[in-house]
């Protein structure tokens, strides 16, 4: 476990207060109310999560024979995709069962620990160009005077779960992680971690080692947290600090549940000291398979709250089911969820919130 000195939660703060300012989202979820006293109401939508319709996510109980799980999946038909440090695994299906129906199979067999869905992510649209050159966030979270102290310490790693990163950016080139452990190129997984050529991070919706933007997203995200201070472009809230970039969203800014996941296991075994996760989506549960993650995540986790202006403790399907918002408004006690304010300093309208 890796110990969380002062710099690192100061630092966390920073760009919890700085990302507070820049948070906006895709899409339109839902509306929120609060009663003529203040309180919010209960909120109703008929939105559904989004999850994929191949794949589910399966935790078997320790005490299960390695043959017995070996008959189960062959039994329902399911192929080995991916596993999560915590034992959870990612099952494709190649038989006719729905994902739907196998969830609620898998989920009563008294081996199974947990049967869910592998539910779809969003990246969380930030302010357009004019709006980010004016970097009014940082006199809000008096940035200048801060950097008069420090500017950010080059021994704290941030992992940038995202779109992956413009790393030959001239704000970024500087600062990007490098993984030591592992030879350019060779094809060969050097450190034994499990992923080959991770030289800069990882690239886990590819599945390789290249972990390069082709979206925008996660470079303006990291560019938010660590540009250097140059005299070029903008400058971040810690220019002098490390981006891990890990790519689990696509071009289109969407990417899986389940290598979300794989993206914060992986940030845990190669030493990151902070997660910035700006992007989310709507789960019918807490899904264990993530709330392990990010227990075991030693550091500090910092999510965007989304902005469809609802109150994430009240949020429902029908008046009857709740609706969680992955990962903000999950229960870890290391979890940050970060709304948006406004330049008054007040909540934004379109913000999240809870």
């Amino acid at each position: 476990m890796k110990r969380k000195g002062r710099g690192v939660i100061y630092f966390a703060l920073a760009v919890i207060l700085l990302l507070s300012t820049l948070v906006r989202a895709y899409g339109d979820y839902g509306t929120g109310n609060a009663s003529s006293d203040g309180s919010p109401d209960v909120q109703v939508t008929t939105v559904r999560p989004e999850y994929l319709k191949d794949q589910i996510i399966v935790k078997f109980k320790d005490n299960i024979s390695p043959n017995d799980k070996k008959i189960i999946k062959k039994y329902y038909k399911l192929i080995d995709k991916a596993k999560f440090a915590s034992g959870g695994e990612v099952l494709k299906l190649k038989g006719n069962r729905t994902v739907e129906e196998l969830v609620d199979v898998l989920g009563a067999l008294n081996s199974v620990e947990y049967a869910g869905f592998d539910y779809i992510m969003r990246a969380l649209e930030l302010p357009n160009a004019s709006e980010y050159s004016q970097l009014w966030g940082m006199d809000k979270i008096d940035a200048p005077e801060a950097w008069e102290i420090d500017q950010g310490n080059p021994e704290v790693i941030v992992a940038v779960i995202d779109t992956g990163a413009d790393m030959d950016h001239v704000d970024l080139v500087a600062n990007i992680w490098t993984n030591l452990g592992e030879i350019p190129g060779n094809g060969i997984d050097d450190d034994g971690n499990g992923y080959t050529d991770d030289v800069h991070g990882y690239d886990f919706h590819n599945n390789d080692g290249d972990p390069s933007d082709d979206q925008g997203h996660g470079t303006h995200c990291a560019g938010t947290i660590a540009a250097e201070a140059n005299d070029v472009g903008v400058v971040g809230v810690a220019p002098n600090i490390i981006i891990m970039p890990l790519k689990f969203l696509d071009s289109e800014g969407s990417g899986s549940f389940s290598n979300a996941v794989l993206a914060i296991d992986y940030a845990e075994e190669m030493g990151a000291h902070v997660i910035s996760a700006s992007w989310g989506g709507y789960t019918y549960t807490i899904d264990t398979s993530m709330t392990n993650a990010i227990d075991d995540f030693s550091g500090v986790f910092v999510a965007a709250s989304g902005n469809d202006n609802i109150n994430l403790d009240t949020y429902t399907l029908w008046g009857i089911l709740p609706i969680y918002h992955a990962p903000a408004s999950y229960p870890n006690e290391s979890i940050v969820s970060v709304a948006s304010i406004d330049l008054g300093g007040d909540l934004s309208s379109f913000s999240n919130y809870g």
